[in-house]
C-alpha cells in the first residue's frame, strides 16, 4: 500500500514539473494579440482613456508583455472605469499563438480586483459560453487570488476557463467581455490569460514509473 501511495505522489510531483505555464499578456493595436470579437479589428475596441463610450480603456498597470510585474510595457484594459459608472464595452478576443497543435491546455483568465470592491470579468472559448468571474462570488464564480501580489488595495486573480486543445495553427482563442451595466465599483480590469500544458495519460504513467524506479534505486 505504501509503494502505491509513493508512486502516485511521484506521479503528481513529476507531472506538475512537466507542465509548461505560458502567460499571454493582452495587447491591442498593430501586431497585438487582442481584437474586437465581432470583426477582428485590433484598433477599434480600445482607447487610452476611460470615457463612457463602450470601448475598453488602456491603463499602465500590472504585467508587461514578458509577464514581468510593473515592467516597462505594463498595461491592463478597463471597463466601467468612469466615475458615473455604467458602461457596456464591446466583446474582445485574445489569441494565444505558438502553441503545440493538438496539445491540451488548461486556460485561466487573469484579472484584477480591488480588495474593497467586487470587480469582475467574463471569459470563455466562445461568445455563447461566457463565464462570469468576480472576487467574492456575489455575482459570479469567485476567482483565485495569485499569492500576495498586489498594488495598493488591488489584487490579481485567475479564473478557470477550462481545458481546450490548440488548433492546427497552434492557437487558442479566449473571448472576453465585461458585465453590462456595471458601475465603477464592480468594473473590469482585464490582464491576459494563462495556459498550462496537460500531459497525456500515457506520459503521466511513464513519469510516475520513472519516479518510483528512482526511489527504489536510492534505497538499494
Amino acid at each position: 500500500m505504501k509503494k502505491v501511495m509513493v508512486m502516485f505522489l511521484f506521479m503528481g510531483l513529476l507531472c506538475r514539473q512537466a507542465q509548461a505555464l505560458v502567460y499571454v499578456d493582452a495587447e491591442g493595436g498593430a501586431g497585438g494579440n487582442t481584437a474586437r470579437a465581432s470583426d477582428g479589428e485590433v484598433d477599434a475596441w480600445w482607447i487610452s482613456d476611460t470615457l463612457e463610450d463602450g470601448l475598453w480603456g488602456r491603463r499602465a498597470f500590472g504585467y508587461d508583455q514578458d509577464g514581468v510585474f510593473n515592467g516597462a510595457t505594463k498595461d491592463i484594459f478597463e471597463a466601467s472605469g468612469t466615475g458615473s459608472g455604467a458602461e457596456d464595452c464591446v466583446a474582445i478576443v485574445t489569441t494565444a499563438s505558438g502553441l503545440t497543435p493538438g496539445q491540451l491546455y488548461q486556460v485561466d483568465v487573469v484579472y484584477w480586483s480591488s480588495n474593497s470592491q467586487n470587480w469582475n470579468v467574463r471569459a470563455g472559448f466562445s461568445l455563447e459560453s461566457m463565464i462570469l468571474y468576480d472576487r467574492t462570488g456575489e455575482v459570479g464564480i469567485p476567482g483565485t487570488r495569485v499569492g500576495d501580489l498586489q498594488d495598493g488595495d488591488r489584487w490579481v486573480f485567475t479564473g478557470s476557463v477550462g481545458q481546450i486543445e490548440a488548433d492546427a495553427n497552434g492557437q487558442i482563442k479566449v473571448y472576453i467581455d465585461d458585465l453590462p451595466g456595471g458601475g465603477w465599483y464592480d468594473r473590469t480590469w482585464y490582464e491576459g490569460i494563462n495556459l498550462e500544458e496537460i500531459p497525456e495519460p500515457a506520459t503521466m504513467l511513464l513519469l510516475g514509473l520513472g519516479g518510483l524506479l528512482s526511489l527504489r534505486r536510492r534505497r538499494c
